[in-house]
């Protein structure tokens, strides 16, 4: 599962590194385009966030 994770946390971070998205749209564009299901997806991000590697400020998420 670690492996997987890490897998989702770096497809996130990838799409941050193209531009900033709303966390709606991003979420969603993750979801859609991988064999994650929406809760693990939200797991990622919320861990991604907790560690400080993104933020999220007025719905828009960006990378640290």
């Amino acid at each position: 599962m670690e492996s997987n994770t890490r897998n989702l946390g770096e497809e996130i971070l990838s799409r941050l590194s193209r531009g900033a998205w709303a966390k709606q749209f991003l979420i969603e564009a993750v979801v859609d385009e991988t064999e994650y299901d929406r809760e693990a997806v939200l797991r990622v991000f919320d861990e991604l966030e907790n560690t400080g590697r993104i933020y999220t400020f007025n719905g828009v998420v960006k990378r640290t």
